[in-house]
């Protein structure tokens, strides 16, 4: 249907990242985070649960050497 859907916790205070383990305040949560990677087509799936240094990490490595890069997140 078009409609972004998220999975995860929603508030920002009590978020995990599910890679690292990190939470607020020695990682932040403000970039937008494809559940499963946008490079396998994925435009609508987004993670809370991951933090933008996993983010922008994930987003520098070749999904080919990933081992996590299909799905990225998994709701509660």
């Amino acid at each position: 249907d078009g409609l972004e859907e998220w999975v995860g916790e929603e508030e920002t205070s009590r978020r995990v990242c599910r890679f690292c383990g990190k939470s607020v305040p020695e990682v932040t949560f403000e970039k937008d985070a494809h559940a499963i990677q946008d490079a396998l087509g994925n435009k609508l799936l987004f993670c809370h649960e991951e933090c933008d240094t996993c983010n922008h990490a994930r987003n520098l490595s070749s999904f080919h050497n990933d081992s996590s890069f299909g799905i990225r997140c998994v709701s509660r």
